[in-house]
């Protein structure tokens, strides 16, 4: 891959025109990397997990997290209740769940 990349590099950097230039570097990376796909957890999903840990670094984490993207503290805490507790909870008491 990186013989690849280079020559779709060189090949661009011949260029004279500098708007064509980025124009076609960019046209030539995007096909080098068509079949990429990028997955993002849901913010609910990666601030639960992040209080489960309760380390904290994570709960520097949910904090950020708060303040950067607008999460609604209803959703949150009954995705709380519904998802996340009854896990502690059989935890806790040493219940096992299959």
């Amino acid at each position: 891959m990186t013989r690849n990349l280079f020559k779709l590099l060189d090949s661009v950097a011949r260029s004279n025109n500098a708007g064509s230039l980025r124009v076609s570097i960019n046209r030539n990376v995007l096909r080098c990397f068509r079949k990429l796909r990028i997955f993002a957890p849901d913010p609910y999903d990666l601030a639960l997990s992040k209080l489960e840990r309760n380390s904290p670094k994570d709960q520097g984490d949910v904090e950020y997290l708060a303040r950067t993207v607008p999460l609604s503290t209803q959703l949150l805490q009954e995705r709380y209740e519904r998802e996340l507790r009854p896990n502690l909870m059989a935890r806790q008491t040493g219940m096992t769940v299959l």
